[in-house]
Formats: C-alpha cells, structure tokens, sequence
C-alpha cells in the first residue's frame, strides 16, 4: 500500500501537472507561449537523459533510499518553483524535477523485485500500474479543481510539494 502511495503521488508532481500549470506560469511572469515549449523541452531532455543513467546506476545504492531521495528531491523542487521569476529559473527547476524524478521507476522496480516472490510480482505491478493510471486520470481534474480554489499555479505548486513529502515520510 504505501508502495502505491509512493508511486501515485510520483505522478502528481510529474509532467501532467507542468502541463497543467504552464499557461499560468507564462502568463504570471509575462512569458510567451514558446517558453512553455522550451521549458518542456528542456524536462523531456532531462528525463531522457537521467532516467537510463539512474536505472544503470540504482543497484549500487538502498532502493528504499533512493526512493525516498527522489520524493524528498521531488516535493523541495515543487516548493522551490513559486520563487522562480525568470524563464531560466523555470528551465532550471524543471530539469532538476525531472533528474529528481528520475530514480523513482528503478526503486520501486527493485522494491518489487527484492520484496515479492517472483509468482507474486505480478500482483505488485499491476497494483502499482493500477495507481499510477488512476491517479494520471484523476490528476487534470484535481488540478484544474486546485487551481479555482487557490487562485494560483505557485499555491497548487505548495501544496504538491507538500503531499510529496507526506508521502515520502509515511514511506520512511
């Protein structure tokens, strides 16, 4: 279970939530549209380019470690980006959300690995995929909903940053 809690609140600080929030952020610091192409660029790059390195290099280290690192890295970098003001700050936080983000697919696979018998792995991933997809579905609606309530991408942006790290001490 926490496992899954773990996974799923992965995802609210991913990709989708940037998506979501980047018309807000452009139009807050006065920013056009293609610097929301360019800071997304920029996190695809930075996801393309960690996510092999950390898969590579995750056995020399804990995964319940590393996991936690990775949420931990995760929610400081959602709480660090409402101080952001210039595009090279966005471009900057986002390359280290996705470098954060990182690690988390190789711990929870060594997780899975190391803590379920082969015939039960089956199970544990699709439990994990399970959440994964639920909360990827429910995500655009929870933070479109977050965002008429808060009035602002940087308070949304606080409060996932705060999840996260409550997701990562109940891991912990």
């Amino acid at each position: 279970v926490l496992l899954a809690l773990g996974f799923g609140s992965s995802m609210l600080a991913f990709r989708p939530t940037l998506m979501l929030t980047l018309p807000n952020m452009l139009s807050d610091l006065n920013l056009e549209a293609v610097a929301g192409g360019s800071i997304m660029s920029i996190c695809q790059i930075a996801y393309a380019v960690a996510k092999p390195m950390m898969q590579a290099g995750s056995d020399g280290f804990d995964a319940i470690q590393l996991l936690l690192f990775s949420q931990l890295a995760t929610a400081l970098t959602f709480l660090l980006f409402p101080f952001a003001n210039s595009l090279w700050q966005l471009q900057a936080l986002g390359c280290i959300l996705m470098f954060s983000q990182a690690p988390h697919p190789p711990a929870v696979n060594r997780l899975v690995a190391t803590n379920f018998k082969i015939d039960e792995r089956g199970f544990a991933l699709s439990a994990l995929g399970a959440t994964a997809n639920a909360v990827s579905c429910a995500l655009p609606v929870l933070v479109t909903l977050a965002l008429g309530h808060m009035g602002t991408w940087s308070a949304v942006f606080v409060l996932i940053g705060l999840v996260v790290a409550l997701c990562a001490l109940l891991q912990g």
